[in-house]
């Protein structure tokens, strides 16, 4: 036994002699210091490439409201949503309510009137005329068959402008009811009415009843809305790249086409609607109200001066930025050099004023000790003059 307590002891002896070794504090190890620390990196050329990320969703670019221009009780539907349909085709038939018929007949009266009317002085005036030219009808008696010509004329024209406006010039009038037409070709998206439903006229003083929404479902866009501290930064063809959550493993990209410039509150934050153009391509199987997510290109700066973002520390008393750099008066230290930034990007920063190409810069500025930083007249010279005047 006490034989393997021995071996035991001297096993564990060795191990902890190796361990130092390995561990940087013996010789034999690699020492770690503050030129880990230290690292510089050489000032480069380099791009700014910023992004805004959102959702948004599938739209058709145009939805057309169907409605009616008179009120009655829907008798029948012929059409039903994911339907599609094109220019002309029977959508639904309302039979009108005793109004509606009362105003169609009386429409329909002051019509045929009309046509009588103009028919009688039209024969008046070629009565007229032929005595006219005899010498036999005076000038005056010309002159008033040619007004009462004209004026029914104008009476005949009226009366079929109202009578058109009652009817429709999209529907067409059957015995049992008024067929509905669709103005547009394609899918009903939405139909709002079932059969018994009244629906109400519409006219310039009401809205009207909506029956059915009909898009052109292979012409989409992209809607998403920008928060208003965003939106500033969203202009007019931005790039955008975008995925569709239902196939999430491929990138469309299109670009802004349009801002709207009345902001939506949602949650008490304003948000802007921006409309995103997609080009050809898409897949035929994409449906309006697909839900994507948006990358939308803000910022874009190529060939401009950039370091990284960590290397910039901000002076919060002066309001002003500053790099650290080796120091040219004591060696192993380091020197504050006040610089002029602009616009930035998740990694890189770009230097405006201060910086040169292929200077050398601490990468991690702030890992460096307090001890390690110079502050000599010079410096401080540097740090009272700052950047030039009208940089920011």
């Amino acid at each position: 036994m006490p034989r393997l307590l021995f071996i035991l002891f001297c096993g564990f002896m060795l191990a902890s002699c190796g361990g130092k070794g390995e561990s940087g504090d013996n010789s034999g190890g690699k020492k770690k210091g503050n030129g880990d620390k230290s690292e510089l990196i050489e000032v480069k050329l380099g791009d700014i490439n910023n992004y805004l990320e959102e959702t948004g969703e599938i739209i058709p670019r145009t939805i057309v409201k169907v409605k009616f221009n008179f009120s009655g009780k829907i008798d029948w539907i012929y059409k039903e949503e994911g339907d599609k349909c094109v220019t002309g085709e029977k959508l639904a038939k309302v039979y009108p309510d005793i109004n509606q018929i009362q105003m169609i007949t009386s429409a329909q009266i002051a019509y045929e009137r009309a046509i009588a009317s103009l028919q009688k002085l039209s024969n008046e005036m070629i009565e007229v005329t032929e005595l006219y030219q005899q010498g036999i009808a005076s000038k005056t008696k010309y002159d008033d068959a040619a007004s009462g010509l004209k004026i029914g004329q104008a009476e005949l024209h009226k009366a079929k402008l109202e009578l058109d406006s009652i009817e429709g010039s999209e529907s067409v009038q059957t015995k049992k009811g008024v067929n509905v037409l669709s103005p547009i070709s394609g899918t009903i998206i939405s139909r709002l009415v079932d059969i018994g439903d009244y629906v109400i006229a519409s006219s310039s003083y009401q809205t009207g009843t909506v029956l059915f929404e009909i898009a052109d479902i292979s012409d989409v866009l992209v809607e998403a809305k920008i928060n208003e501290v965003d939106i500033l930064n969203i202009h007019d063809n931005a790039a955008v790249e975008f995925t569709i959550d239902a196939l999430a493993d491929q990138t469309f990209n299109g670009k802004v086409f349009r801002v709207f410039p009345n902001p939506v509150v949602e949650n008490n934050v304003k948000k802007y609607m921006v409309q995103i153009e997609i080009p050809s391509g898409l897949p035929k199987n994409i449906k309006p109200g697909m839900s994507v997510r948006i990358k939308v290109n803000t910022v874009f700066k190529e060939n401009v001066l950039v370091i990284p973002i960590g290397a910039v520390i901000r002076d919060s008393e002066k309001k002003k930025d500053y790099v650290l750099v080796p120091s040219s008066k004591s060696e192993g230290k380091f020197e504050q050099l006040y610089i002029s930034v602009g616009t930035w990007d998740v990694n890189s920063i770009e230097v405006k004023v201060g910086l040169k190409s292929g200077d050398k810069i601490v990468k991690s500025p702030y890992e460096i000790p307090e001890e390690m930083i110079l502050t000599t007249e010079a410096t401080n010279q540097q740090k009272e003059e700052g950047p030039p005047k009208g940089e920011k």
